[in-house]
């Protein structure tokens, strides 16, 4: 499964790489942006909250249109019910492509974006486990579990050019995997275009 993985994100590397030298090739005008964000994220089949970090690289194909790939972390505590212990960490990879219908000048862009997923979570949670004499849980017994799935994501964006190359931006996305999974969440981006 990683080799396939390999192979896509290296496939995509070269084709932005061979995009950028046919620009500067051609004498035009290169758009790239380096963001990075933090977030609030819940994957929804396990009620799990969490905080998300993302490294994402754009590049502006035409006036109206942007690609994207990005990278994320995300660590959180969930309680469930019964059993109060759940940890999950996780590694998101994303693919977009933006449209981009209201655009002002170089200062405000709202986008509209699709893309392949990749998700590779690790989850503990507390498999049995009972209350001591000071009220406190103690786990006897942890579940360990890996999940790996590609899917869909959708997103929405909101972005202002702050300073110069400076730029915040505001997105909402939900992303839905082939294993009935879905992440939804929000997060602030600042980013350096260039």
């Amino acid at each position: 499964m990683y080799k396939y993985i390999l192979r896509l994100l290296f496939f995509i590397v070269i084709i932005t790489i061979s995009s950028f030298s046919n620009l500067k090739a051609q004498g035009g005008k290169i758009k790239n942006k380096f963001e990075v964000g933090i977030g609030y994220v819940q994957i929804g089949t396990s009620k799990f909250d969490g905080l998300l970090i993302v490294n994402e690289f754009d590049h502006l194909f035409f006036s109206r249109l942007e690609g994207a790939i990005n990278f994320g972390f995300g660590k959180g505590i969930s309680y469930d019910g019964f059993l109060p212990v759940y940890a999950s960490s996780f590694f998101n990879c994303n693919t977009n492509l933006s449209f981009i219908p209201i655009k002002y000048r170089d200062i405000y862009k709202l986008k509209f974006g699709t893309g392949i997923a990749y998700l590779n979570w690790d989850q503990v949670s507390a498999a049995s486990g009972s209350h001591n004499s000071e009220g406190v849980f103690v786990v006897d017994k942890y579940n360990f579990n890996t999940i790996s799935t590609f899917g869909y994501n959708l997103l929405i964006e909101n972005e202002i050019n702050v300073y110069k190359q400076l730029n915040v931006a505001l997105l909402l996305y939900i992303q839905h995997y082939r294993n009935k999974d879905s992440i939804g969440g929000g997060m602030l981006k600042f980013g350096y275009s260039f």
